[in-house]
């Protein structure tokens, strides 16, 4: 009764879904090893008999980062065709169906499994962060019907002496906290050496960087609805190593006030800054022997304030009084239903109660005030705080020691009608110039053409802007002088009101001209949503449609940052109907010319949701 669950993973939802899997496999008395993608044995899997293996997207349908050697080494050439003859297998897929390459990495490794002889416990899922319940709409029948077919064909039967360990009664913690008998010693609060529940990152990504704040400065007009700010980092050690196009990582922390907050809802004030040491199973994501406080791991490494999945849910209930109408109420969320109610009225309920509102796990902890959880338990309750990615608004070629990012503050009412402000919005407005903080470079997704006169048409709404305006900061050095047309570097531009939130409005003016002191090096088009007479709303797709003789003939590369929304897709179909009006195409010879870019990689898109 052994299984392997193997995860890839980017911002830690297939970790937190792995330790979910091995949480129910543990009941049925199963022995469970759980291993990220890039601290896996490839080599043993053909010794392998049971694995499942959960794979999150990232990009537009690309493996993440921590997988490509596992995956680069099933494509190798010359594999035997049942060489994984003896493996049974399931593969999960956790993706965003608003990307048009939603879920390719899982499809693409159940395909390649298949073609190594390996054979499926079940067809391969997709789990759809899209769907009202987030990817629990497809994890939880999904797990039954894996562990179902596990128990029916796979397994040996349990010994008559056991059997599986009863669902109101509480699974050992992944981690357990032993007060530390060094009264001298104390916590790390060092971001690098301090534990992080966060996944393991490919060892391109991994250097952390020393920074100051220089600028923490409001773009937007003050009378604006919403405050983007222009974060100015001066690089001070080690040197730095991004390229143009790159995203930087920052990890954000909770406030004090909020990390009090939980602190007193959970009952753990008085042992808050008692130092520990973590001791943890040899599959749990901490470092074993770390000294911490509570205090430490809730302002630096969880995220009371994030929306509860039903796994929390799972684990407050274990340890509300028997009988009482709150144990009663986390039942039915966690689908332990009464007689009369299916698991999915639960799953409803529970939707409505915290999924619609966004209610946050602090807020569910003060509702549910009998329920006191041993802080043992604090890795298995809280999902960890997740590191946010911002693509670097400047080139490198600029100066290296300085990086540049625009970052909309995120502030929201909800059904509660209280309002709400991101986590990492609510750390960035308060960094003072000055403030040192860590910093990390992951590769992005947008890479200019090895000759800058090459014809490259740019799109870039809102915060978008970004990455674009980095990569025309290089292309321009990379010109040559009065050689240069305009008409080759196209930047179809997107705001609401060009008075108030047009992001970085003086720089694109003077590379195009405008100022009377320079020469025009692009022409750009911008789509102000909001300030048509007739009330009508114009985007940059608009924009392509109105500028179609220019686009086509500057279509050889086509980059385009922004929301993952509407955009790209309309982006796409106003470029496919510039192919059928300019070029001659069909609309099925047009779609299958950007699916050659695609395949090209001439065409790039850095999106988020």
């Amino acid at each position: 009764r052994r299984l392997t669950i193997v995860y890839a993973t980017e911002t830690g939802t297939a970790q937190d879904v792995a330790h979910r899997l091995a949480r129910v496999a543990r009941r049925r008395r199963m022995e469970v090893e759980v291993v990220a993608v890039q601290s896996y044995g490839a080599l043993t899997l053909p010794e392998q008999r049971l694995i499942v293996l959960i794979i999150s997207t990232t990009g537009q349908g690309d493996f993440p980062a921590s997988s490509m050697a596992f995956w680069k080494f099933l494509c190798r050439a010359g594999l035997p065709t049942d060489i994984l003859q003896d493996t049974h297998f399931a593969t999960l897929a956790l993706g965003d169906s608003s990307y048009e390459r939603f879920c390719w990495p899982g499809r693409m490794l159940h395909n390649r499994l298949l073609q190594l002889g390996a054979s499926p416990l079940l067809p391969h899922q997709d789990a759809d962060d899209q769907h009202y319940l987030g990817i629990d709409g497809t994890l939880h029948p999904w797990t039954r019907q894996l562990f179902d077919v596990l128990e029916e064909h796979y397994l040996q039967q349990l010994s008559p002496s056991l059997s599986f360990i009863p669902d109101d009664e509480p699974l050992p913690p992944l981690l357990r906290l032993v007060r530390s008998s060094n009264t001298n010693a104390q916590a790390s609060t060092s971001t690098s050496k301090l534990p992080s529940p966060a996944p393991q990152v490919d060892s391109s990504s991994s250097r952390i960087h020393k920074a100051v704040v220089e600028r923490n400065d409001r773009m937007t007009m003050q009378t604006h609805f919403q405050d983007v700010r222009l974060l100015r980092l001066l690089i001070i050690s080690p040197r730095s190593r991004y390229e143009t196009g790159d995203v930087a990582v920052l990890q954000p922390e909770n406030s004090a006030a909020e990390v009090q907050r939980f602190l007193d809802a959970a009952g753990w004030a008085d042992t808050a800054d008692t130092l520990f040491e973590m001791r943890a199973d040899s599959d749990a994501p901490f470092v074993k022997g770390q000294l911490v406080t509570l205090r430490t791991l809730l302002t630096r490494h969880l995220s009371p304030l994030s929306v509860p999945r039903m796994s929390f849910f799972d684990v407050m209930r274990h340890w509300a009084p028997k009988g009482s109408l709150q144990r009663e109420k986390l039942d039915e969320f966690c689908g332990s239903a009464p007689e009369g109610q299916s698991h999915n009225e639960g799953a409803d309920e529970l939707y409505e109660y915290a999924m619609r509102v966004r209610r946050t796990c602090t807020e569910v902890i003060e509702e549910f005030d009998e329920v006191r959880i041993p802080p043992d338990y604090i890795l298995d309750l809280l999902p960890p705080l997740r590191p946010r990615e911002f693509s670097i608004a400047c080139a490198k070629e600029t100066n290296e020691c300085i990086v540049e990012l625009a970052i909309a503050l995120v502030k929201y009412r909800t059904r509660l009608d209280k309002p709400r402000r991101g986590v990492c919005s609510r750390w960035v407005e308060t960094l003072e110039p000055g403030t040192i903080l860590p910093v990390r470079f992951k590769r992005g997704t947008l890479r200019l053409p090895q000759s800058p006169q090459t014809p490259v048409v740019f799109v870039g709404p809102g915060t978008g802007v970004a990455p674009i305006r980095a990569l025309v900061q290089q292309r321009v050095r990379s010109l040559p002088a009065r050689n240069s047309d305009p008409n080759n570097t196209l930047v179809f531009l997107g705001c609401r009101h060009s008075q108030r939130d047009w992001l970085f409005r003086d720089d694109w003016k003077q590379l195009a001209g405008e100022d009377a002191q320079s020469s025009p090096i692009l022409r750009y088009f911008l789509a102000a949503s909001r300030e048509a007479e007739d009330g009508a709303k114009t985007y940059v797709q608009d924009k392509i449609l109105e500028q179609s003789a220019l686009v086509w003939d500057a279509l050889r590369y086509v980059m385009i940052s922004g929301s993952s929304g509407n955009m790209p897709s309309g982006v796409r179909k106003a470029v496919e109907q510039v192919a059928v009006e300019r070029g001659g195409y069909t609309e099925q010879q047009a779609k299958e010319y950007v699916e050659g870019m695609i395949t090209d990689g001439r065409w790039q898109e850095e999106c988020w949701s």
